[in-house]
């Protein structure tokens, strides 16, 4: 007996533990990896660009300092330049163009590999309508024009003037707030048409171009003066803007959190906000596009800074050091959707006291500061790495015949066509356009075929991928080459054998590993344990004499008497409500402590040590409750009717606060059926048989001992 219950004891905490620490591992993956892709696993991404970028005031600099400029960020290793292009400058009369500083740009950025960013914004008056009508100051000039035809005129001399030097063109800036709508009320759907015009024009003049949609600025607002961005971005979906821009941007500040701040919430501002964003596009069926961030950073002002407070947070100079660093790490790891990340500000043309100088890389005596200098010292990246990228890349050498186009590459009719691509990675795939043809690849990892080790052998060993497709119809199919390499360099060499004009190659996806590998295998561990502990405990429990818990639990009961046990069910009702509201009171259940989970100290600890206080108060009044309501149902009725007229709305359980009178009402429910199920099985059903008659039947009556108390209570009153 005393062997049973520790055997019982033993198992049922392990069951506790190993099922806390599966549900609290799955929850850290989801929190900690949420916005993650392995891109050796999916092909709905967009082909990986360079990261890093700045926004820039080039027009302050005359022709020799722009040349230095440009030189700097070059060694700095930024790729993308944001430029504001202010079309109440250039077009000031209808018609008239002043592109005098334009051109000076234009010529500065031929022959040079950086790439600008256009944002072509602000209405002259002639074209502003009623924005015109605004007060005085400058806040007008960012109204939207009154007809966006008129924008979209612009927009195509823009482009076809410079649409040799310049591709990448962004229709606006924060049109979700009311101070750079001009000081009118935001509304998407105004927007949207500026972006539909806009994107016609300019695909028209410059066929090569993306247009990016305008860079949403983070709020946690909605209201009719500014509107959140991850709801005005889904707002753009709904009045169909996704056929109208090439990609997305946001503004991902981190304010005072570090970028390993993984909290991913609309009330939150923070760097990994940009994820709400992606799961947005995600949603629409939007994956392949690229999502921006046209501008994101941490602002360090001076300890003795006495100009304006920023409204960006505030941290150190070293801490800005460090997490923008560590920004662009993760960003390279864990989000191969990215696009261009291109921070704030280079060297900002504002007054002294203007706290955007907690932003600059070049400070106002025109010196580096601490974090260009840690951009220019960073390691060069000279291989593929955590991305899909077009077949067309820097580190990848083709030899042979090939055609590159839209598409990607076409093997050539000569059977010599080859190529090898370099990479940093555990794992590489090909994105294949397969069919009804016969081709193959003959891939090499570092000159060996065996390392090729996720593509099948042929008879002398050699790997190789066939071409034609299962179904032998067109598709396009993301295909393991090697799966768990070294994290390190490694080359690829990938020798073609027909399959000309089929345009077989369409992508490379390289990973350094999936980070959801470890969690899973914690889970499966766990789930493993639980399961074997489920058996334990309930061989152990089944051969556990219950008869004389039974029986103190009924003395017990009967003490209570009618009051006390309808006062003992309202206390542990509020219990609940109170843990429920403690737990479930956001989008995500607080149930959990925010930290590792660690499988053997969950089951040495019974999992406690993981859950929060309240959610283990709302467990244990749970089943107290439900003792309760067993014993007398109608207590479980009463309570529903207590609780509902404070729920008069339906209310989804997943999402917020359980609504007390519908979880009263399953636990009632849930009662009553164990009472049917045992009111209609056999009595030598209800608890494992004793050693003799006489202890089966002192088993088989406690419950109906216990469930006649009350109405014993109500009939001696009556």
């Amino acid at each position: 007996m005393r062997r049973d219950i520790i055997i019982a004891l033993v198992a049922l905490m392990a069951l506790c533990g190993s099922s806390v620490a599966a549900a609290g591992t799955a929850r850290e993956r989801d929190e900690r990896l949420r916005g993650y892709v392995d891109a050796t696993q999916t092909a709905d991404l967009p082909f990986r660009q360079p990261l890093l970028g700045v926004n820039a005031e080039l027009t302050q600099y005359n022709e020799q300092e722009l040349a230095q400029q440009l030189d700097l960020m070059k060694a700095a290793q930024v790729h993308w330049v944001r430029q504001f292009v202010r079309w109440d400058e250039i077009e000031p009369q209808a018609g008239a163009y002043d592109w005098s500083a334009w051109d000076r740009i234009a010529a500065a950025f031929a022959g040079r590999d950086l790439k600008l960013v256009a944002v072509l914004m602000n209405s002259p008056e002639w074209a502003a309508g009623e924005a015109s009508l605004a007060p005085t100051d400058a806040s007008h000039r960012s109204a939207a024009p009154d007809d966006p035809a008129a924008f979209a005129r612009f927009a195509a001399e823009f482009s076809a003037r410079y649409g040799q030097t310049f591709d990448f063109y962004q229709i606006w800036d924060e049109p979700n707030l009311t101070a750079a709508w001009g000081g009118y009320e935001p509304r998407a759907a105004d927007y949207a048409a500026l972006l539909q015009a806009a994107y016609a024009a300019i695909h028209s003049a410059d066929a090569g171009a993306t247009v990016i949609a305008a860079a949403l600025a983070p709020t946690t607002e909605n209201t009719a003066l500014n509107i959140s961005d991850v709801t005005y971005l889904d707002d753009l979906y709904r009045l169909g803007a996704a056929d109208f821009m090439d990609a997305v941007a946001a503004k991902p500040y981190g304010f005072d959190r570090p970028p390993e701040d993984y909290t991913v919430d609309p009330n939150v501002l923070n760097f990994s906000r940009i994820v709400a964003l992606r799961d947005i596009m995600l949603e629409y069926g939007d994956g392949q596009k690229a999502l921006w961030a046209s501008a994101w950073g941490w602002n360090s002002l001076p300890a003795d800074w006495t100009g304006a407070p920023s409204i960006w947070g505030q941290v150190t100079a070293d801490e800005r050091v460090a997490y923008t660093v560590g920004a662009l790490e993760r960003a390279e790891r864990e989000w191969p959707w990215i696009g261009g990340m291109i921070l704030r500000q280079w060297q900002p043309v504002a007054p002294p006291d203007d706290p955007q100088w907690g932003f600059a890389l070049v400070d106002q005596r025109g010196e580096a500061t601490p974090l260009l200098n840690a951009l220019i010292d960073r390691p060069q990246v000279n291989a593929a790495q955590n991305g899909l990228y077009f077949p067309a890349n820097p580190y990848t050498r083709y030899s042979g015949v090939w055609t590159f186009g839209e598409l990607g590459a076409d093997i050539g009719w000569i059977n010599d066509s080859q190529f090898e691509v370099d990479f940093v990675g555990s794992s590489v795939a090909l994105l294949l356009r397969q069919g009804d043809y016969l081709a193959f690849l003959y891939p090499t990892i570092d000159g060996r075929a065996d390392l090729a080790n996720a593509a099948p052998r042929d008879p002398n060993g050699n790997a190789f991928i066939n071409l034609r497709s299962g179904s032998e119809l067109p598709e396009l199919a993301l295909v393991a080459v090697a799966q768990d390499l070294g994290n390190e360099a490694h080359t690829l060499h990938v020798v073609a054998d027909r399959g000309w004009d089929q345009w077989a190659l369409a992508g490379i996806a390289v990973s350094s590993g999936d980070l959801a590998a470890p969690y899973n295998r914690q889970i499966g561990v766990a789930l493993v344990t639980a399961a074997v502990s489920l058996v334990a405990a309930g061989l152990a429990l089944a051969r556990i004499n219950w008869s004389p818990l039974w029986q103190r639990l009924g003395k017990l009961w009967s003490a209570l008497g009618g009051v006390g046990q309808l006062v003992l069910s309202v206390v542990t009702s509020l219990a609940v409500m109170i843990g429920m509201l403690l737990t479930w009171n956001d989008a995500v259940p607080n149930v959990f402590r925010r930290e590792p989970v660690q499988l053997g100290l969950a089951l040495v600890t019974a999992g406690l040590i993981y859950i929060q206080p309240h959610m283990v108060v709302t467990i244990l009044a749970c089943l107290v409750l439900f003792v309760i309501v067993y014993h007398r149902v109608e207590l479980g009725v009463m309570l529903a009717l207590f609780y509902a007229p404070f729920f008069l709305f339906p209310v989804e359980l997943y999402l917020f606060a359980f609504p007390m009178a519908e979880l009263v009402i399953l636990i009632t429910a849930a009662a009553w059926g164990l009472k049917m199920v045992q009111a209609l099985a056999p009595k030598k059903a209800n608890f494992t048989p004793g050693p003799s008659p006489e202890g089966e039947r002192e088993l088989a009556s406690p419950p109906n001992h216990l469930s006649e108390m009350g109405e014993g209570e109500d009939a001696s009153r009556r």
